[in-house]
């Protein structure tokens, strides 16, 4: 028989165990309602706003941000002068020649991802590494224009998500040296590192005198545009995102962010604040679905609206995957120009990527062509003339009201 002491310890030691097995669920409990509230958020906003859910890739419909633009628009107002850093290749560099004082000719990328795998080639073969075979073709423009992927920063925390990439500064001259002109920050990876994340990368930017767009310490930064001047041409060029984790993310008055484009109507002002300024307004947004060789349906209304609000030429990035053009009232869309430097992958589609050459005049007409590439190991390259017809033939098939010919040149196909 139990002594009354030994049975009163036994009930003790049930009473702490229960205690802890309580505590235990509490626990688990609430780390399921935090998992669940963070998924349902984002998404409940999605839908409240129309848009149909789809896994993991578009996030949220941000609340209108309104931007409070001033009087001035320059973000930064110079000439571009392409730098040289490294010997020449031998790659072919099929570009439109004759240009006069009043045109300016622009190369548009994709998605430019230096960390990661990328990240490790680098360290490996220098920072140089990635444009290797696209140098000469990228120098060749006025101004060249590419979605930069990833926060440049050394920060060690980071946002609560499930893909998080970061860069070395020390990739940022070489990317200058090779001729990228202009970035825009508007996408779903640049505030990985947080506010102090985004805060490295615009100093970085600036240190090495790269103009960004789409990102700012206040929506009035973020939704700023970069003015460029050559030519005698002086342009706007925005970038704005509807692909963000988190409403968080989005600039606002006093708070660092990105231009988000859930709402357009505070992007369309930003043009029209600027349109009357300037000869010529790009916008490049990042937008659509991963590995979806076509826009998603809301892409055209949205890219019509800009256009109607002044935009000349409007591009974008994110799908990862190249897609086709669009004219609209006499101006070209590009609705995905794929990755550009990136990691390679599985996926076919995803490792063909193009050059877009936009010849534009004072009288806000461009003319395009795009050079089909392939990537390997983070390096972007012309590709041969078989190679491209097959990459030129399904984009022009993918195009609405518009097609490619088969030197690469797009054309009006109402």
């Amino acid at each position: 028989m139990e002594s009354r002491s030994s049975k009163h310890g036994k009930v003790q030691q049930s009473k702490v165990v229960k205690v802890f097995i309580n505590i235990g669920s509490l626990a688990l409990i609430f780390g399921a309602v935090i998992a669940i509230s963070n998924w349902m958020a984002p998404n409940v906003l999605n839908w409240l706003s129309g848009n149909k859910l789809t896994p993991a890739v578009e996030a949220i419909a941000s609340p209108s941000v309104s931007p409070k633009t001033t009087g001035t628009l320059v973000a930064e107002s110079q000439a571009i002068e392409p730098i040289t850093t490294a010997a020449p290749t031998n790659e072919p560099t099929a570009s439109p020649a004759g240009l006069t004082d009043g045109q300016v000719r622009f190369n548009l990328v994709g998605d430019i991802m230096l960390g990661s795998t990328v990240g490790d080639y680098m360290k490996q073969n220098g920072y140089e590494h990635p444009y290797k075979y696209i140098r000469n073709t990228l120098q060749d423009a006025d101004v060249t224009i590419g979605n930069l992927e990833a926060p440049i920063t050394d920060r060690t925390i980071a946002e609560w998500k499930t893909y998080v990439f970061k860069v070395d500064k020390q990739a940022i001259p070489a990317l200058k040296g090779a001729g990228v002109d202009v970035v825009t920050l508007a996408n779903n990876h640049t505030y990985d590192f947080g506010e102090l994340g985004l805060t490295d990368t615009l100093d970085h930017l600036k240190e090495n005198e790269i103009l960004s767009v789409g990102a700012g310490r206040n929506s009035e930064e973020a939704y700023a545009p970069a003015i460029v001047e050559k030519n005698g041409m002086k342009i706007a060029i925005f970038g704005f995102s509807r692909i963000l984790p988190t409403i968080k993310w989005a600039a606002a008055p006093g708070k660092i962010g990105l231009a988000q484009i859930y709402d357009v109507e505070p992007c369309k002002e930003a043009i029209r604040k600027v349109r009357g300024l300037v000869d010529l307004v790009v916008v490049y947004n990042h937008w659509g679905v991963e590995r979806m060789l076509t826009p998603k349906s809301y892409e055209p209304d949205v890219a019509h609206q800009l256009i109607d609000a002044g935009a000349d030429l409007v591009v974008g990035s994110h799908p990862h995957v190249l897609q086709g053009f669009e004219q609209y009232n006499g101006k070209w869309i590009a609705y995905s120009l794929g990755n550009f430097i990136f990691t390679s992958s599985g996926s076919l589609y995803t490792n063909e990527t193009m050059v877009l050459q936009a010849t534009c005049s004072k009288l806000g007409a461009c003319q395009l062509k795009m050079l089909p590439a392939s990537i390997a190991q983070g390096q972007p390259q012309l590709m041969d003339a078989a190679a491209g017809a097959k990459v030129i033939e399904r984009v022009s098939q993918g195009s609405i009201h518009a097609k490619v010919l088969a030197d690469g040149v797009v054309e009006a196909n109402p």
